[in-house]
């Protein structure tokens, strides 16, 4: 990892080996001479919904307050529906919805059942850079079967079944619950009981000048007035998540680490999207150049397989935030002064335990492949400043790689750990494809693991 401490040239040079004219050398050796810069991050603007109350301060949260303790009010005269009606119905008289599976790490263990199906026809494995796969640390790894799965992409809405657990409810259960969430959407109407109004009829909340939403009962669902509806009870849904959210982190220390956690997971997933993107710009160039399948190479390099970067020091460390800046500062060698600092950022490159140094090089390699088909460093606009200074990450992908690509005595330890060894259980599994380009575990290590004397003559022959 040492190539990536060293300094920054101010644009590429000709000793750059992937210059004009045929290639040299080999895409899994070491690249001494390339220099490594950053790789611009894409931005994009997505505003989000607006609640109609967004705006209102006190009249708003006051009425916010009665909201919540009026719906804490059904709530619990639902709970007692429900137990009245456990109480006189057995559970053989009706059946029971429940999961047939439960998904102990999210989208990744589905994805690798997926996968596992059509083994027949090869390894399966979704490349998209906007794949939202995601992990266990196991540092927070707990006896809860969906620790994994909290994640912005998959909050899901209030009436939802992760919300209110319908999936496990029985069809008596079912309609009590929607006649809750009936009562709940003619509050949010001001409609409480009776006709529904002309929706033609504007109605105007008096507390926070907001227009009531009334659905068109006369088209159909989908019809873009009706839609306007669904989008404010969306919005609505999403914040009363994130207060719940916010709400439980202030009464738990245990809560907050896990909150924390998450958005430091949801900042890191975003780079390393960011950079996946980057590099499957120059994947089918890179392949062509050095014989390599470019599908294989596209999912070797999907983004789970790549470094973490992280924008400051470790909390445990004691490292205050300048004194991180200086040090990357120094291995990148840049002038140390507050002037030349005050506008230079800088990541910190984290360096994947499980990941063998051949799938590492490999991974850099493209990467300096991409910066040299850039343009000249100072014409990029680069905001970060990328260093490595050998910083462990034990972040564990939420697909198994191609065999070459983990170090077999990380497996080993992985695997006697109750924390992480449901995490790799498929590992080992995905042999390189023969005539791909990509290197053998044979060819890393030496020897093929698989190798057996039971299939060997007097000779040594297979």
């Amino acid at each position: 990892m040492s190539r990536r401490n060293t300094p920054q040239a101010s644009g590429p040079t000709s000793a750059n080996p992937y210059g004009e004219g045929a290639p040299h050398g080999d895409p899994f050796q070491v690249n001494t001479q390339a220099t490594f810069a950053p790789i611009p991050p894409s931005h994009s603007n997505h505003p989000g919904l607006r609640h109609p109350s967004g705006h209102a301060e006190g009249p708003q949260m006051d009425m916010l307050v009665q909201m919540m303790q009026t719906l804490l009010q059904d709530t619990n005269e639902l709970k007692g529906r429900v137990a009245s009606i456990e109480a006189r119905i057995s559970s053989s008289t009706i059946p029971t919805l429940t999961r047939t599976t439960v998904a102990h790490r999210g989208r990744p263990t589905r994805s690798k059942t997926k996968a596992t199906s059509s083994s027949r026809q090869g390894r399966t494995m979704d490349v998209s850079s906007d794949s939202d796969a995601h992990w266990i640390d196991p540092a927070l790894a707990d006896s809860s079967p969906d620790a994994s799965a909290d994640t912005d992409q998959d909050r899901e809405s209030v009436a939802d079944s992760d919300s209110f657990g319908s999936s496990n409810l029985t069809p008596t259960e079912h309609r009590a619950l929607q006649g809750f969430i009936s009562k709940l959407f003619r509050r949010v109407c001001d409609v409480p009981d009776g006709r529904w109004p002309d929706p033609e009829l504007i109605r105007v909340n008096p507390t926070t000048n907001e227009i009531y939403p009334t659905p068109f009962f006369g088209v159909r669902v989908d019809e873009e007035r009706n839609q306007k509806v669904f989008r404010v009870a969306e919005q609505a849904a999403i914040e009363l998540q994130s207060f719940k959210s916010q709400w439980k982190e202030g009464q738990s220390d245990e809560a907050a680490a896990r909150g924390k956690m998450k958005r430091t997971m949801d900042r890191r997933n975003k780079r390393r999207k960011q950079k996946a993107t980057q590099i499957n710009k120059v994947i089918e160039r890179f392949a062509a150049l050095y014989g390599i399948d470019p599908k294989a190479l596209k999912m070797a390099l999907h983004e789970q397989y790549l470094s973490d970067e992280v924008s400051g020091p470790e909390e445990e460390s004691g490292e205050t935030k300048a004194a991180w800046t200086v040090r990357l500062a120094a291995a990148a060698g840049k002038p140390l002064s507050p002037a030349a600092l005050k506008n230079i950022h800088f990541l910190e490159v984290l360096v994947p335990t499980w990941r063998s140094d051949d799938y590492s090089t490999l991974i850099h390699n493209v990467e300096d492949f991409k910066v040299g088909e850039s343009k000249p460093l100072d014409e990029l606009n680069i905001k970060y400043t990328r260093v490595s200074l050998g910083r462990p990450s034990d972040r564990i992908p939420g697909y198994a790689p191609y065999d070459f690509g983990y170090k077999e005595d990380w497996l080993r330890e992985a695997r006697a750990i109750d924390a992480t060894k449901n995490l790799v259980k498929d590992w080992g599994k995905y042999p390189v494809p023969d005539g791909c380009g990509l290197p053998m575990r044979g060819e890393v290590a030496g020897v093929d693991p698989r190798f057996d004397f039971s299939e060997t003559d007097d000779n040594g022959h297979s």
